[in-house]
């Protein structure tokens, strides 16, 4: 990926997660995964480790959102050094 695409990810990253409708699919998601694992009984473990790791896949994507995010403010708006 070129430096014009991470740029180019960034944003589309960065509105997507500023997004209302997004963000409330994100929580109601997470929320859902959570019920499920805390609702299991404790014999179903493989539910609960398929709940599990459906959530930690959509904390990932998140994660991974906010790094491309992270990349395109980065190479936008430079941080300059201090010059003593």
């Amino acid at each position: 990926m070129n430096e014009e695409q991470q740029l180019e990810l960034g944003r589309a990253c960065e509105k997507m997660l500023k997004q209302s409708e997004f963000v409330l699919v994100l929580r109601n998601l997470e929320g859902h995964y959570i019920q499920q694992i805390v609702q299991a009984k404790p014999e179903e473990r493989r539910e609960r480790e398929v709940s599990y790791y459906q959530l930690k896949a959509l904390q990932d994507i998140v994660g991974t959102m906010n790094h491309y995010v992270s990349i395109a403010t980065n190479k936008e708006k430079p941080e300059e050094k201090e010059v003593n």
